[in-house]
């Protein structure tokens, strides 16, 4: 063993999200895992069986131990513990939406369960039982717990209340875009949970030694409900492999692509008619030339968005379709034409996981309308494309790439700065993060 090897550190990472979990929450815990011993941390996730169904995850407490899965590999191990089955919780499932149910939801609220789903509920309460039960001090020297679930965080305080052991707390985003928005305005049931949530985000962080979220602009944001001092900004990123140049991508379709869930709160309405919009104006044999593609767009209780999109879009090209595996997702924004992505005027500081990986992939970006010094900053200062404000910018836009494209030509992102997306890489974001946690940790020591 050399000396680089026994100098590191062992960190624990609590995140309910993790492969083969398919939703972009898991990346991040995943590129914290490929990275984090480039920079002297030996990482191990803890996290559920997602090989499995929820509903298949549960046990008894004399099965827990019998059950718990781990792997190893050159860069982390993995612990997946099952989910301790309470007949409580199961009842309260049933009753959602009763009296019952919004009683228990006030007394979570009270005590700091901010989860307030049953089986979300049990799911923490498992972990906590296997933190107390399975590890002791020595075993690592810090933790991070990954925002959302709650619950991460609350571990994370009682761990270190009761045993002693550093930790970090990790935010991919804010409990709700509502805390950003600049016309906030909430139901009274939404403020209250709100205080709730700000008061135990307070307490929660009140020992950690750092904080970190994605953007500058949600640093102030948690920093204001927390009143912690040290808050970094760690981005959502990609890996390195995926930056490439633009390669001239099949001529025989020009292709429109928007990539994973869109939001109410997004400014969509602009993006679906101006690209209704460049269509309309476009001879029958150009517009059958061009292909929509929403992928993995189509979700339950989208259907305020989705009927927006087939409304306007239902004659065309259109292909919308259900959630992709990553690759396949990358591969389709590799091949696209136009990448395009729908803003919000709304909400400060809002990164979508997804613009991380459009940058890298070299493939025009429109994105609009202007935000709030988040992702038209970041296209505009990557040069990774091209910002509109409303239908007609972006129907000009689109018309201007497909002659680009009808001519045989590709869209050369003359100003793509790549050494600043580097920077994005998940593997540089890590490596800040490593580096403030060591720092805080020599601080301690």
């Amino acid at each position: 063993m050399n000396d680089s090897e026994t100098k590191m550190k062992k960190i624990l990472i609590l995140s309910y999200h993790f492969p083969p979990m398919n939703v972009i929450a898991s990346q991040r815990a995943l590129g914290y895992a490929n990275h984090f011993k480039k920079f002297g941390f030996e990482p191990t996730i803890l996290t559920f069986d997602w090989s499995k169904k929820i509903e298949d995850q549960y046990c008894t407490k004399s099965d827990f131990e019998l059950l718990i899965k781990k792997e190893i590999n050159d860069e982390y191990s993995v612990i997946r513990i099952p989910v301790l089955r309470n007949n409580f919780l199961d009842w309260m499932g049933r009753k959602e939406g009763s009296v019952y149910y919004k009683f228990w939801v006030l007394k979570c609220w009270f005590t700091g369960d901010l989860d307030v789903r049953p089986d979300v509920i049990a799911f923490g309460r498992s972990e906590k039982y296997y933190i107390e039960n399975f590890i002791k001090t020595s075993d690592y020297d810090v933790v991070l717990g990954i925002f959302s679930p709650h619950f991460h965080l609350k571990n994370c305080f009682e761990f270190n209340r009761k045993k002693g052991i550093s930790y970090a707390l990790d935010f991919r985003d804010l409990w709700t875009n509502t805390a950003a928005n600049i016309d906030q305005q909430t139901g009274f049931v939404e403020r209250i949970r709100d205080r709730f949530i700000k008061k135990y985000w307070k307490r929660f962080s009140s020992k950690a030694k750092l904080l970190s979220i994605v953007g500058n602009e949600w640093v102030k944001e948690l920093s204001n409900f927390t009143q912690h001092s040290n808050v970094l900004s760690i981005y959502n990123g990609f890996e390195n492999d995926l930056v490439s140049e633009k390669e001239n991508v099949d001529f025989d379709q020009f292709r429109i692509v928007y990539s994973g869930t869109l939001y109410e709160w997004q400014d969509y309405q602009i993006m679906i008619d101006g690209i209704q919009d460049f269509l309309i104006n476009l001879s029958l044999e150009n517009r059958n030339q061009v292909e929509i593609h929403f992928p993995g767009t189509r979700k339950p209780g989208f259907e305020v968005v989705l009927d927006y999109i087939t409304n306007r879009l239902g004659e065309f090209n259109l292909n919308l379709t259900e959630r992709i595996p990553k690759e396949e997702a990358l591969k389709i924004q590799r091949n696209a034409n136009v990448l395009l992505f729908a803003t919000s005027s709304k909400i400060r500081g809002f990164y979508s996981g997804k613009i991380f990986e459009y940058i890298s992939s070299g493939t025009p970006i429109f994105a609009g309308p202007l935000d709030e010094k988040a992702v038209c900053d970041l296209i505009n200062e990557t040069g990774s494309g091209f910002i509109y404000n409303d239908q007609s910018q972006l129907s000009n836009l689109l018309a201007d790439s497909f002659k680009i494209w009808e001519d045989k030509s590709s869209f050369v992102l003359n100003n793509r700065n790549l050494k600043l997306i580097r920077e994005f890489s998940r593997e540089n974001q890590t490596k800040i993060l490593a580096s403030e946690i060591n720092k805080t940790l020599h601080d301690h020591n």
